[in-house]
């Protein structure tokens, strides 16, 4: 049992998973967040139920069960709203983080405008982060499926990192001090 405890926990086991992780995210990002939207949706569905169970099977109907059966109901229909809207979920949020990125570039360019025509010798300084805001923000509102390729592809270079790091690394950590 240990040996293949041992073995499913190695750091090539993990890092293949993850390198496969990777893939299916790089490759069919929508599938993958379906997939875990619905079962984040189905977790939130069961934690409702209880709830609207420790309301019916309450010997008293008094103040705390009803707030758990209000509290089950509405963990309920956030778990179905979860389950069945996962993409349009994650549309949403990278719509509003675009937005902000947005909102964040336009201020810096702005403000190294202003440091400019100042005289400011910084305003460079402040440009290159509101430039490099305004071009999240395009990226993340009109190319949304290529942020998830990016997240994707950085688990993969990640893993692989790692099963390299384990190959040509000492596996004693005190092979790196030098007393």
């Amino acid at each position: 049992m240990e040996k293949v405890l041992g073995f499913i926990t190695s750091p090539i086991v993990s890092s293949v998973l993850m390198i496969l992780l990777g893939l299916a995210i790089a490759i069919k990002p929508y599938a993958i967040i379906n997939t875990v939207g619905i079962v984040i949706g189905i977790a939130v569905i069961v934690f409702g139920a209880f709830h609207i169970l420790k309301f019916c099977f309450a010997k008293e109907k008094g103040g705390i069960e009803k707030t758990s059966l209000i509290m089950g109901i509405i963990l309920a229909v956030i778990g179905l709203v979860i389950a069945c809207c996962s993409k349009s979920i994650v549309n949403f949020v990278f719509i509003i983080f675009g937005i902000y990125q947005l909102v964040n570039g336009v201020i810096g360019v702005r403000d190294a405008i202003n440091l400019k025509n100042n005289g400011s010798s910084n305003w460079k300084i402040v440009l290159v982060p509101g430039i490099v805001s305004l071009a999240l923000a395009v990226i993340v509102l009109f190319f949304a499926h290529t942020v998830f390729a990016f997240i994707g592809i950085s688990i993969i270079i990640s893993a692989v990192g790692r099963i390299i790091n384990n190959h040509f690394a000492p596996n004693n950590h005190n092979d790196y001090i030098d007393v």
